[in-house]
């Protein structure tokens, strides 16, 4: 087994282990042999960088047709340029330039202006060689504030005879946005943008780094992988680096390992995630807060487009999905879990209503004192709330002796029917467990009833001043109301609509064609049984 393949910390310097960008590095270097210059965007931690080392080397540029000394390709870190004044950027320049031509350690002219500029670069560079200055983070030298327009003049000057490809997080127009720096510089660039992978990219990234150090993912862990940090070149390096450390550890690399390689890896990725989500604006989170969503069509189509520039977001058959697993996870607990934090006054969604209260609770007050009934009910409420927590719900109302619970709220997600009802079951096996335990004790009778109802609910504000909370109201919340009024005791009743959503998932028997209060005709409903084991 050989060195670890993948690059988790710093840029790729060397060609093979880049892969991906075939179109956008043709484009490129065809731009560049045509004597123009390029304009690379794309957000952190995207690849930019690596790609500017990639467009330098030898080979690569072969493969777009340059020869090997038909280009002098010169790399600067625009962080080194932000704050100096224009003749300190000019001699860094002009002294990378030299030591890119072989003429390190030969004396600089000073002071360094313009025209002593160009002229030395003219003496170092080998006659017919086309000279490309490669600069990467270039914000740091557009927010320079000892450069005025005269210094970008000056740079476009140098387009007319050289390639300049910057690289920057921003397009070059909005990097000046507010600067009187003229459109002239700005406006001769290619804009060329970096995004996330395509799945064919992303699985040979994940195969072949592997493979040539003699390490093969199983078809599992490929799926895994990708499933977990979605087609983002850094994620996935960041997790190929943890898969390969661990099959170092561990040859069959199973189930285990992957609930393992997902704790480093969301690890590894938190700062990175931190740094994603404070760069957005409060619109932008709020969005985030709403995906995935069946009513995202709702969301402002902008603050979409502008959350899948920055690779935080994908679309997929028309709709807005997460880039990756591991960063949904960070996400959702960013934006907070209360309501208040991340939906909207009269706000509707796709959610699945859950009812859950004490059946017999009336005649049980008739026998009992009220210390005894509150020392009963309280443990069971607190088995409801227990059961909605563990499956990504939110308790939204305490009902005398029951609970209503939303599942979609504040984050809407596919599977939402299927965790409520996992959670309705739960219910029912721990109150039956506590009911044993009253008998036993104290001779009480206890079971609850559970309902459901998946639709579309609205969200609002209730209370005044002194006391409000969050709620929701719609249709769906009165059928999974009366879903819970019809089951019995011990069971868990759901609509057509959740039987819908969850069909395959858990056995069923159908209750048939029911009144129910409130509805004009008969509903459908069916009492779950359990959950299927492997499909059956």
């Amino acid at each position: 087994m050989g060195e670890n393949p993948y690059f988790h910390r710093g840029p790729i310097r060397d060609v093979r282990y880049f892969y991906g960008r075939t179109r956008e590095t043709t484009l490129t270097l065809r731009m560049v042999k045509n004597r123009q210059s390029v304009s690379v965007v794309g957000p952190r931690r995207i690849g930019k960088t690596s790609f500017l080392f990639h467009l330098a080397d030898p080979a690569v540029r072969a493969v777009g047709g340059l020869a090997p000394e038909e280009c002098l390709f010169v790399y600067m870190n625009g962080e080194d340029l932000g704050g100096l004044s224009r003749a300190d950027v000019l001699r860094l320049m002009l002294q990378e330039t030299m030591a890119q031509a072989g003429k390190r350690g030969q004396n600089i002219p000073q002071p360094v202006d313009p025209r002593t500029f160009e002229q030395t670069v003219r003496e170092s560079v080998q006659p017919g060689q086309h000279l490309v200055y490669l600069i990467d983070e270039f914000e740091y030298l557009s927010g320079n504030s000892n450069l005025d327009a005269h210094f970008f003049s000056f740079l476009r000057s140098l387009t007319a005879r050289y390639s300049i490809v910057t690289a920057s997080q921003a397009p070059l127009s909005a990097l000046v946005r507010g600067r009187q720096l003229g459109s002239h510089f700005f406006n001769v660039f290619e804009p060329i943008h970096l995004g996330l992978f395509s799945e064919d990219d992303a699985r040979q990234m994940i195969q072949r780094p592997s493979q040539a150090a003699g390490v093969k993912f199983s078809k599992s862990t490929e799926d895994f992988i990708l499933d977990l940090c979605g087609p983002h070149p850094f994620f996935l390096q960041v997790a190929c680096f943890r898969a390969f450390e661990l099959a170092r550890e561990c040859p069959q690399f199973g189930g285990q390992e992957h609930r393992q390689l997902e704790e480093r890896v969301q690890a590894d990725l938190e700062c990175h995630f931190e740094y994603f989500m404070e760069g957005l604006s409060e619109e932008e989170r709020h969005v985030l807060a709403r995906l995935p969503d069946a009513g995202q069509s709702e969301s402002p189509p902008e603050i979409l487009k502008e959350l899948e520039r920055k690779c935080l977001v994908r679309r997929c058959n028309g709709v807005y999905r997460f880039a990756s697993r591991a960063f949904a996870r960070f996400a959702r607990e960013y934006v907070g879990t209360t309501w208040a934090a991340a939906v909207a006054e009269g706000e509707r969604r796709m959610a699945t209503v859950l009812f859950a209260d004490v059946a017999g609770f009336t005649r049980m007050t008739e026998q009992h004192i009220p210390e005894q009934i509150l020392a009963i009910i309280k443990p069971a409420l607190q088995m409801f709330v227990d059961a909605v927590d563990r499956y990504g719900g939110s308790t939204a109302t305490f009902v005398g002796d029951g609970i209503m619970a939303l599942f979609g709220v504040p984050t809407e997600q596919p599977d939402d029917a299927v965790r409520a009802v996992r959670a309705a079951l739960e219910i029912q096996v721990k109150v039956a467990e506590y009911a044993r335990e009253l008998k036993q004790d104290k001779g009480v009778d206890f079971s609850a009833r559970v309902g459901l109802d998946t639709g579309v609910v609205v969200l609002g504000e209730i209370g005044g001043k002194q006391r409000a909370e969050f709620t929701a109201y719609g249709d769906a919340v009165n059928l999974a109301e009366r879903m819970e009024e019809l089951a019995e005791s011990g069971t868990v009743a759901i609509s057509d609509h959740t039987y819908q959503q969850v069909r395959g998932s858990f056995r069923t028997e159908s209750l048939g064609q029911l009144e129910v209060r409130g509805k004009a005709g008969a509903v459908k409903a069916y009492r779950v049984l359990g959950e299927t084991r492997n499909g059956h």
